[in-house]
């Protein structure tokens, strides 16, 4: 005890650190000795010997050395953050580490300070000298007195650690260097003999206030700049999806709601950035990107317009029919085609986004075939209004219904499904080999012979042209089939006359009699 209550000096920790490892080291010896002789008395079945007073001795000797070694530590710390390069100090570990050791050393002190005040009050042999409750803190037990010393050397570095945080900023550029140094009066830009301690010798602290702001701002710009280069990075693994088109030969462009999510969270976050005090010093490099993310945006909506329309006018157009009745519209849309494949060809080569949507001139190339997108639909919706104003039973009918009859105009049977739409009583007509129209049929399979045969092949490709007859005959047929009804009236008895004509038509001729 009198060895480690001369152990009291902060300024010899270095020295009494060995002399404290000596003892340890003397311990592991005595503990190694002990266990071999328990050993051995267990083999001759002995009684283990205890010897309390290295126990005693451990508990003293242990507790003081942890101490010591995180004195060492602290002063170990403190060497490096006062003289060592200045460039590698980080303020934030030096900040959090300061406080820990404060914690630590208060933790400690009052620890001692209650565990020497029990063993005093019970008379314990064996205790640190010293009053614990002496105004004068060198009057204090060894392991207190030495607490007390730390904890002024700490208290004395925290006052300085708020120049650490402002000026060991790894956000720090020259030109924020420069402008400190102009409120300074002199250079304050670090160099390689430049540490922490020389800094504080500046008497910089009168300013702090402006050098924090200029820190602080440099913060802010670091981050910005640091949220721009992860936007960035994040387009570096995106990717378009594409799939294969039916037997078309070219691929189509899928998944694409990721794609403009993300599209719309970056544009988000750069006008924001944008919009910062803070991001001058990177304003032209944060333009350029969101230039190049509106580009991609404008881009892909393009696209994806342009290849709604093409999936949608590729089978109307793809029909000779409608192309030999368009021809104009069929010319524009053949260059769509062609736009549209080559923009699916720049994807198979350089499927990134940011490369082939961002590339200058696709958007504007896409624009256009859009453009010729809008006159193409245009010139197929006033196609269909003629056919609809020649044949209005055509306003039944949808847009898709109309151009798949009207694309295979050669083939008068695609019309037999779209039948009940414009006709709600005819469920399908009846042809003859040389697709002459000879009967109409409804759901009951009841038959009605036509008066006139209707020449398909006579319209030329005009379908609204023998639907017309159809019509006509539909009215000139039913007509008949009444007349014919109400002469055979008389002629034949009632139960077989409801049964050899149409329904309706008993229905009407019933009703002329009654």
């Amino acid at each position: 005890l009198v060895i480690l209550d001369d152990m009291d000096d902060a300024k010899r920790i270095r020295e009494n650190i060995e002399h404290m490892r000596n003892m340890v080291r003397c311990f592991d010896r005595m503990d190694a000795e002990v266990k071999w002789i328990n050993s051995e008395e267990a083999l001759f079945k002995f009684p283990q010997t205890v010897y309390p007073r290295i126990k005693e001795l451990k508990d003293i000797v242990l507790p003081y050395y942890n101490l010591i070694y995180q004195a060492l530590k602290w002063q170990r710390d403190l060497g490096v953050w006062l003289d060592g390069p200045f460039e590698y100090l980080d303020a934030n570990i030096i900040d959090s580490r300061t406080t820990d050791y404060f914690t630590e050393f208060n933790k400690q002190s009052k620890a001692y300070r209650t565990k020497i005040k029990m063993q005093i009050a019970m008379g314990y042999p064996y205790t640190f000298a010293g009053a614990v409750d002496d105004p004068d803190p060198y009057q204090y037990p060894a392991p207190m007195k030495l607490c007390h010393q730390l904890i002024e050397e700490i208290k004395w570095f925290k006052q300085y650690v708020p120049q650490a945080i402002c000026f060991c900023n790894p956000a720090l550029r020259q030109h924020h260097w420069d402008e400190m140094s102009a409120i300074a009066g002199f250079q304050l830009t670090p160099n390689a003999g430049t540490t922490l301690r020389k800094m504080i010798n500046m008497n910089l602290a009168g300013d702090l206030d402006k050098y924090e702001a200029i820190s602080n701002s440099a913060t802010k710009e670091l981050a910005l700049q640091d949220l721009l280069g992860k936007i960035k990075h994040d387009w570096d693994d995106v990717f378009f999806t594409t799939t294969p088109y039916k037997d078309t030969g070219v691929s189509i462009l899928t998944q694409l709601d990721d794609i403009q999510a993300l599209l719309e969270e970056h544009i988000i976050k750069i006008q924001v950035m944008r919009g910062s005090a803070f991001v001058k010093p990177i304003e032209k490099e944060v333009k350029e990107f969101y230039d190049l993310l509106l580009r991609i945006q404008s881009t892909i909506n393009e696209w994806t317009n342009v290849q709604v329309q093409w999936m949608y006018l590729l089978p109307i157009f793809s029909s000779k029919d409608i192309v030999a009745q368009l021809p104009e519209e069929g010319i524009m849309f053949q260059e769509v085609n062609t736009i549209f494949r080559n923009a699916m060809s720049a994807v198979d080569r350089q499927p990134l986004v940011k490369e082939t949507a961002g590339s200058v001139g696709l958007c504007e190339i896409l624009k256009h075939a859009n453009e010729l997108m809008d006159k193409v639909n245009e010139g197929v919706a006033n196609y269909l209004e003629k056919k609809r104003l020649f044949f209005p039973r055509f306003f039944f009918l949808s847009n898709d219904d109309m151009l798949e009859i009207l694309s295979e105009t050669k083939d008068p049977l695609r019309v037999q499904p779209h039948l009940k739409k414009c006709f709600e009583g005819i469920a399908k007509l009846g042809f003859n080999e040389e697709l002459e129209i000879l009967a109409m049929s409804s759901d009951d399979k009841e038959e009605v012979q036509f008066q006139d045969l209707i020449s398909t092949s006579a319209a030329r490709g005009c379908v609204e042209r023998w639907l017309v007859q159809v019509e006509e005959q539909m009215v000139k047929s039913i007509r008949h089939e009444i007349m014919m009804s109400y002469f055979d009236y008389e002629t034949n008895e009632r139960t077989q006359w409801v049964l050899i004509w149409p329904g309706q038509v008993v229905l009407c001729v019933s009703q002329i009699y009654w």
